[in-house]
């Protein structure tokens, strides 16, 4: 004997077509703010375990000092990639004239762009604040490129052009 299966000594609900449709919209509006929080959860442990189940199938252990180790190697894989990318360009940097000139027309581009945002930001004053405050800060950018040596200026180069910092 079935237990879901309706008997037939039951009568069926006669419900209105509008009060069902009513009652169908309620649930959906609610399930879709439910299931938006749920899902997001969701996929965060499905993420989380496709990891695990992954490393566990390759016959790695789940080990914290494993795991440990794995992410202070790959920091320092990255760490090594970014000395590396960081290397290369200071091989292929141009001569000494050439790289003022590029810092120099990044920095003005900047102050342009931070003075028009200062006229703009008139009446809202943390904007403007703010926009001073970095003005102020590539101002004195290009104070210290005047006098920059050629080793500080290398320095200067891959930060403003290159945005390596």
């Amino acid at each position: 004997m079935d237990p879901f299966k309706k008997s037939k000594s039951e009568p069926e609900e006669n419900l209105i077509d509008s009060e069902v449709l009513e009652a169908t919209e309620l649930m959906d509006g609610a399930l879709d703010e439910e299931t938006g929080l749920v899902s997001g959860e969701v996929s965060e442990i499905a993420k989380d375990s496709a990891s695990e189940n992954k490393a566990q199938g390759q016959g790695k252990k789940g080990d914290d000092d494993t795991s440990n180790a794995t992410k202070e190697k790959k920091a320092l894989t990255d760490l090594s990639d970014r000395l590396a990318l960081r290397d290369r360009l200071l091989a292929t940097a141009p001569q000494e004239s050439a790289m003022r000139k590029e810092v120099k027309h990044e920095l003005l581009k900047k102050k342009e762009s931070l003075e028009r945002d200062v006229k703009k930001y008139k009446h809202n004053y943390a904007l403007l604040s703010e926009a001073v405050a970095q003005l102020r800060l590539v101002v004195k950018q290009l104070q210290d490129l005047a006098h920059a040596s050629y080793e500080a200026l290398k320095e200067v180069w891959l930060k403003v052009v290159h945005r390596f910092a």
